[in-house]
């Protein structure tokens, strides 16, 4: 059972989420537009401007090479988290940026907002960061199933998805539809009360 005791709930404003990012391995995140900042024991799922839900992190090696490092004699090195950040945070300011796959999601990102500043609104960035005590193995499940319960519950909340969470959407959903990540296939299966294939699926 996925509970608040589980997490640090964490909500800065997206020009701070570096001083956060780098130093944290494993996360769920969200990104919203709001007028106010969310309250501290707030869940993505309980903001409606939250636009986007995924994660990062949860692998046997937390951190990866900084690959910009030109220098070959000093190694650097950063969180998984933290590149996810700077790769989103570079697509949502720059709208002429290589999206590498993801066109839909950016260009509907920009059609929508416009801009990175826009409609008196503030850019905030939520990590829901397992707890010290949570133990390393199993985290990137953990993590899974937290992104997928957090999409589930705003669109349960809400009656629709988190706006770039394209993947969600019951427009383009079938049976026979591809599901090409884990949160696809969870969420699928629990929207259509698929449970037996949820853990069969999840557990082989």
């Amino acid at each position: 059972m996925i509970e608040f005791s589980q997490f640090d709930i964490l909500w800065v404003k997206a020009d701070d989420i570096y001083d956060y990012s780098n130093r944290t391995t494993s996360a769920v995140y969200a990104f919203a537009w709001c007028e106010n900042k969310p309250k501290p024991t707030q869940w993505p799922s309980e903001v409606e401007d939250t636009f986007y839900i995924g994660m990062s992190g949860g692998l046997t090696d937390d951190f990866i090479g900084d690959k910009k490092n030109k220098n070959k004699s000093k190694v650097t090195s950063t969180t998984r988290v933290h590149t996810r950040m700077k790769t989103h945070m570079r697509y949502f300011k720059n709208k002429d940026s290589n999206f590498k796959g993801e066109e839909n999601k950016y260009t509907l990102y920009h059609e929508t907002y416009d801009s990175f500043t826009t409609f008196g609104k503030t850019l905030y960035v939520c990590l829901l960061r397992p707890k010290p005590h949570i133990k390393k193995f199993g985290m990137r499940c953990l993590l899974s199933a937290t992104e997928s319960s957090q999409i589930w519950q705003y669109m349960q909340r809400f009656d629709k998805r988190p706006l770039l969470n394209l993947a969600e959407d019951d427009d383009i959903g079938s049976e026979t539809r591809v599901l090409n990540s884990h949160s696809q296939k969870h969420v699928y299966s629990i929207t259509h009360n698929n449970l037996n294939d949820f853990f069969v699926d999840n557990h082989a």
